[in-house]
């Protein structure tokens, strides 16, 4: 788990990151929410606007700036 939390816009692309917190995400591009788990390994593909999209071993969920914390990365 990471310990610090960085700003985004320090965040390295592609960095394998893992979720310290439970988070509700959307799946993409079908646009249902559902729940990732703690421990969940993520990798941050791109951010546009308040929104990140991270990249799963389940797939591409959208994450809103609110979650981002989940990542161990705080809103700027």
């Amino acid at each position: 788990m990471r310990e610090e939390v960085a700003d985004f816009a320090d965040m390295n692309f592609n960095e394998e990151l893992t979720l310290v917190r439970d988070t509700t995400a959307t799946v993409i591009p079908a646009g249902e929410e559902q729940v990732l788990v703690a421990g969940t390994r993520a990798i941050i593909s791109q951010a546009l606007g308040g929104t990140v999209t991270i990249r799963t071993d389940s797939g591409l969920f959208r994450l809103s700036s609110k979650d981002w914390d989940a990542l161990g990365v705080a809103p700027d």
